[in-house]
């Protein structure tokens, strides 16, 4: 079996409603000799800025010296990228080799009355035996969805961390801020726990949570990080956090939101620091920020003309996202490129987005569950100006021919059209420069 071979089979796999347990993923691991156990996990689950922080507190410790695995989800524009050591993706040919090995192992699940593992579950254990094997001193593991039964929950953490909890996946972890908060507090076992600032609800599951696992669980607090000012594209702010002097630092990550995702990513790595990370210094975890990168988090695509894409998709996100570019950019005419998929909040992030925006270029996603463009064109405002474009390619192509100077192209709605966008922009480029 080719790559391409092994990718159409890990795609192909029948989806089914998610379990209230782990027990099939448990067998699945102890088949294959449960390389979890050997390795030292942060563990990272929340609604949003999972992937931020997952990338910054990585970055940080392979910056400092240290091997460290990382696994994500969605990928973005290649598969390759949910498992990665160093900033270095998995090569094709062992994404071929350690499929193999989980596909013998289900052949016993299936014949012990299991049933077949989803997706997530395959490449979960993949990433598993891929880290073991690359003897990493550390993995940095991002939950798919919720956590309490998510596929990675397997693993015995060395440090959790929560990211910022709020309304999302309703259909699989409820509809109110506590029912989700206990999914997400399902990642607490007895090590410490780091959380960025949580509404009340959700602080005090996760507390209740941490104090039946006897550890510590410490928030991160508005007073411990403070934004001084955009320096180009990059922000400059000041962490003051107990048992270390205050300190500057600027972060290569646009977004107001990523300016508590980088005080959550700190706080987890002084900590890490004290569970024998020592090689985590404060001027080591200074030029992590200064030189981190993530795909899709209010990236500028294009300067000319200016384009920013972002993978916000919830309605907290929405909101995150729309404060970013009014601190950031005031007074800039938005041209919004919209694409989102059927399960998400469409009602309360398509009225967000859209109050902020003078014209709407829709498109649909290209994932099974898309909200086709005129569907979507429903929930705008009917004095709205907007275009059905179908795909983002081609809203893209048309918000440039629209665009004059003080416009802002912004694509977001779903992490699903970022691959899609980034080729679009490049191409744009490309046709610019001839």
């Amino acid at each position: 079996m080719n790559y391409q071979e092994t990718l159409q089979n890990l795609h192909s796999i029948p989806r089914r409603k998610k379990e209230n347990d782990l027990k099939r993923m448990e067998r699945l691991m102890e088949l294959l000799d449960d390389p979890q156990n050997s390795l030292r996990c942060v563990h990272v689950a929340g609604t949003n800025g999972k992937g931020s922080i997952s990338k910054m507190i990585a970055h940080s410790l392979a910056t400092s010296g240290y091997t460290v695995g990382l696994f994500t989800s969605p990928y973005i524009i290649e598969f390759r990228e949910r498992i990665a050591v160093n900033g270095n993706f998995i090569k094709e040919e062992e994404v071929i080799y350690y499929y193999s090995i989980v596909k013998k192992r289900i052949e016993t699940l299936l014949q012990e009355g299991f049933g077949h593992p989803s997706e997530f579950e395959v490449v979960t254990a993949m990433a598993f035996l891929y880290f073991k094997e690359k003897n990493v001193d550390v993995c940095v593991m991002e939950v798919g969805i919720g956590g309490r039964y998510d596929a990675t929950n397997v693993l015995l953490p060395i440090l959790s961390v929560i990211t910022s909890i709020s309304i999302d996946h309703v259909s699989q972890l409820g509809s109110t801020l506590r029912e989700i908060a206990f999914h997400k507090a399902g990642i607490i076992k007895s090590a410490p726990v780091i959380s960025s600032t949580q509404k009340q609800e959700a602080r005090e599951v996760l507390c209740s949570e941490a104090t039946k696992k006897q550890t510590g669980i410490t928030f991160v607090e508005p007073t411990m990080y403070e934004f001084l000012e955009l320096e180009g594209f990059r922000q400059k702010l000041r962490f003051k956090m107990d048992d270390i002097p205050p300190f500057t630092a600027r972060l290569n990550l646009l977004g107001t939101y990523q300016l508590e995702n980088a005080a959550t990513s700190v706080l987890a790595l002084l900590t890490l620091q004290k569970l024998g990370y020592r090689n985590l210094t404060v001027e080591s975890i200074k030029n992590a920020l200064e030189t981190v990168t993530w795909i899709g988090r209010m990236e500028i695509v294009a300067e000319e003309p200016l384009t920013l894409m972002d993978g916000a998709h919830n309605e907290d996100g929405a909101i995150r996202l729309i404060e970013s570019i009014q601190t950031y950019f005031p007074n800039k005419k938005i041209l919004l490129l919209l694409g989102m998929l059927k399960d998400k909040d469409v009602s309360a992030v398509t009225k967000l987005l859209t109050e902020a925006a003078s014209k709407c270029y829709l498109h649909t996603p290209d994932d099974f569950r898309a909200l086709p463009e005129d569907e979507l064109a429903s929930y705008l405002p009917s004095e709205k100006p907007y275009l059905l474009c179908h795909t983002v390619a081609k809203a893209y192509k048309k918000a440039v021919e629209d665009f004059t100077e003080g416009d802002l192209i912004l694509s977001t709605g779903s992490l699903y059209t970022i691959g899609a966008m980034r080729t679009a922009a490049e191409q744009i480029q490309k046709e610019t420069v001839k």
